[in-house]
């Protein structure tokens, strides 16, 4: 049991972030929302579901060369696609308010993601 507990935790939470990302979707379906941003939200809530899964697999089971794969991804590539995203739909921020929270949810990946290296380096040079 102990060795499919991970797998188990994190199937559901992977499934939980498709749940709401196609709960999203049909929502701004429903709305008719012009220039409907699904790429872009699909984009960002996999950066945000990788970071929660990044987060539980350190927490609950340890450094794992997988989790730090994907930590790596997501501290060094996963800031571009959001700066992208957030260049994109700056512009389109005023159509809805989904393009709107969009567009904050890009600029909110970045500034986590500064947050959490510069908290890194600060408790390295501290035990150092």
């Amino acid at each position: 049991m102990e060795l499919y507990l991970p797998i188990i935790i994190q199937s559901i939470v992977t499934l939980l972030g498709i749940m709401a990302y196609v709960l999203l979707v049909n929502k701004i379906k429903a709305e008719h929302i012009q220039n409907p941003p699904y790429l872009k939200y699909f984009i960002i809530c996999a950066l945000y579901l990788g970071s929660l899964l990044s987060i539980l697999t350190t927490l609950l089971w340890g450094l794992s060369f997988m989790g730090l794969l994907r930590t790596a991804f997501l501290i060094f590539i996963g800031p571009f696609f959001a700066a992208f995203i957030g260049a994109v739909s700056y512009k389109k921020r005023n159509l809805s308010v989904y393009h709107n929270f969009l567009f904050k949810l890009a600029r909110n990946y970045i500034l986590i993601t500064i947050f959490y290296i510069a908290c890194s380096l600060i408790i390295s040079f501290l035990k150092n």
